[in-house]
């Protein structure tokens, strides 16, 4: 929806940015970090909105570790996260951390995992991918006794391999241990990865674009029917004014105006259809509001909601004298036509 408002109104072409992103734009971090982000694909979500909050990512690859920490099996690894990436020391031994750097030495991904069991344990690659998936059925519920007995064989096979790289058997047991932990949910990291990319490009339009994508969002909002209360509040806390609809300025869609102003739409209405906006806007303009009565051709109650929404703020800011003044004329009407029999 964001790129067919900024489309239909910039006329911008933006394949050749969004799939080009600068990832060390520090802008996109500030945006990602706000408290005022709006519909950031996945860190708005309450869950990974509350780990953000904990992470405070600087770069690509810790927002990339905030969508694995968002996940049943490794939200509880954010605390650890968090301690280690503001310089704490992990349990690990000094190889194990190498493979963990990027991850501020937590285990996420399951790419570490099968990396964990091939550099530790000597385990060929094709050994370390039955490994992820019997960690898979080891994270399910109901475990079967078969899967449990292989996962000790797996922990003997690893504590040898651990030894030949100087790795005592405890250290093997543990780190096994660890591994475990997370096998509720082994999150994949290229899904992270392409996840947060998606999420860097919300990020790329919500700063580089603001008008256009808080009004692509308001107008989302809008459609599913949701509270907007929340939603109204980041946008103006953004720096924009929301103005109600204008009879002879609104179009169909919400719309940027200017640089800090967003127009509602007719259709943000609820009540009017697309068969009355279309009479609205095919005799504009009107030049007050007997004008319109006489000449919009729309039923007493678009008109009442018209008056109600602000559409006629541009003639008479007393919404409550417009109705009643209508209220009177829609009685004279019937009383007229009555005679006229």
């Amino acid at each position: 929806m964001t790129m067919k408002v900024i489309k239909e109104v910039s006329k911008e072409d933006l394949k050749k940015f969004l799939y080009n992103i600068d990832l060390k734009d520090d802008n996109l971090y500030k945006e990602i970090n706000s408290k005022d982000a709006i519909n950031i694909f996945q860190f708005t979500g309450n869950t990974c909105k509350g780990i953000l909050n904990r992470v405070k990512p600087v770069n690509f690859n810790e927002c990339v570790a905030i969508n694995a920490l968002s996940r049943p099996g490794t939200s509880s690894f954010t605390g650890d996260y968090v301690d280690r990436k503001n310089g704490a020391p992990t349990p690990y031994p000094k190889k194990m951390n190498e493979i963990l750097k990027e991850t501020s030495g937590v285990i996420l991904y399951q790419e570490q995992v099968m990396n964990i069991f091939h550099e530790l344990g000597n385990f060929t690659m094709a050994e370390t991918n039955y490994v992820r998936g019997l960690l898979k059925k080891l994270g399910k519920k109901d475990k079967k006794e078969s899967d449990l007995k292989a996962w000790k064989e797996c922990i003997e096979k690893f504590k040898i391999g651990c030894a030949e790289n100087g790795i005592s058997p405890k250290e093997a047991e543990f780190i096994a241990d660890e591994v475990q932990k997370m096998s509720s949910y082994q999150f994949n990291k290229s899904h992270a990865v392409a996840y947060t990319y998606t999420a860097i490009m919300t990020c790329y339009l919500s700063y580089y674009f603001r008008k256009f994508y808080d009004t692509a969002s308001l107008a989302y909002e809008i459609e599913k029917d949701s509270s907007l209360e929340e939603q109204i509040k980041k946008v103006r806390n953004q720096g924009f004014e929301l103005l109600s609809p204008d009879i002879n300025k609104s179009n169909i869609d919400l719309a940027p105006i200017d640089e800090n102003k967003i127009l509602f739409g007719f259709r943000d209405i609820k009540g009017i259809g697309e068969s009355a906006i279309n009479k609205i806007i095919e005799k504009r303009p009107y030049s007050d509001f007997i004008d319109f009565i006489l000449r919009s051709g729309v039923s007493s109650l678009v008109v009442k909601k018209l008056i109600m929404s602000g559409a006629f703020d541009c003639f008479d800011t007393n919404r409550k004298k417009l109705m009643v003044g209508y209220e009177k004329y829609l009685e004279q009407k019937k009383t007229t036509k009555i005679k006229e029999k």
